[in-house]
């Protein structure tokens, strides 16, 4: 009786330990996402900033072993999902996705240090406003900013300062959020009313419009 006693109170302390878990710290999934993680009593939050792919929140209650709540992806990333999500907590180290409504990459996460990110001022410019482009469809060829071209995906107002600043021009124009023109003269087709479209590598960013430049100074 008494083995029989001792083989059932291990589970049950186990389930104990994992139940008063202190979740709170810094967690990295299986995807190599990394998370900050508060647990305030049987509360737990998350925040996850995986830019420019994903900004992702999480608010949930534990009971046992646990962990029930939803999501949401905020703006600024790429992706836009929501649900919910269970968590069995495994360890204090360690959890797994139990259920989920949603898409939600992420299935397991163990407690870690998130990699340190070198934060890179931000170029200094001066906004000189928007501005009419038209000529090469594919190229420079009697483009407004005409003295060199690249487009990115992951364009930022920053990104184009910099590139245009490093070639030796003066003025730096982004346009349709994914194009970069730089030149040393601007506004020979006149002004735009359009430079309304968002930077394909930070939404709180606006990179010009369709044949508009928002045009920057790179002193």
């Amino acid at each position: 009786m008494k083995i029989k006693a001792f083989i059932f109170i291990i589970p049950l302390l186990l389930l104990t330990t994992m139940a008063n878990a202190q979740l709170t710290g810094e967690w990295i999934d299986n995807n190599g996402a990394c998370y900050k993680i508060r647990q305030v009593e049987n509360q737990v939050f998350w925040f996850m900033d995986g830019r420019p792919r994903v900004i992702n929140v999480f608010t949930g209650y534990v009971a046992g072993n646990i962990i029930t709540g939803s999501w949401a992806d905020l703006p600024g990333g790429n992706l836009q999902g929501s649900g919910t999500l269970a968590l069995r907590i495994e360890s204090q180290n360690r959890m797994v996705k139990a259920d989920q409504t949603g898409n939600y990459d992420g299935s397991v996460w163990t407690r870690g240090t998130c990699p340190k990110t070198a934060v890179t001022p931000p170029v200094a410019s001066r906004h000189l406003g928007c501005f009419r482009d038209q000529g090469d469809v594919y190229g420079t060829s009697g483009r407004d900013l005409s003295g060199f071209f690249v487009n990115d995906s992951q364009m930022t107002t920053d990104k184009c300062v910099s590139l245009c600043r490093d070639k030796g021009f003066r003025y730096a124009g982004t346009q349709d959020g994914s194009q970069c023109f730089c030149g040393n003269t601007y506004g020979k087709s006149g002004k735009a009313d359009n430079c309304s479209m968002r930077c394909g590598g930070n939404a709180n960013q606006t990179c010009g419009g369709s044949w508009a430049n928002s045009v920057y100074s790179v002193d």
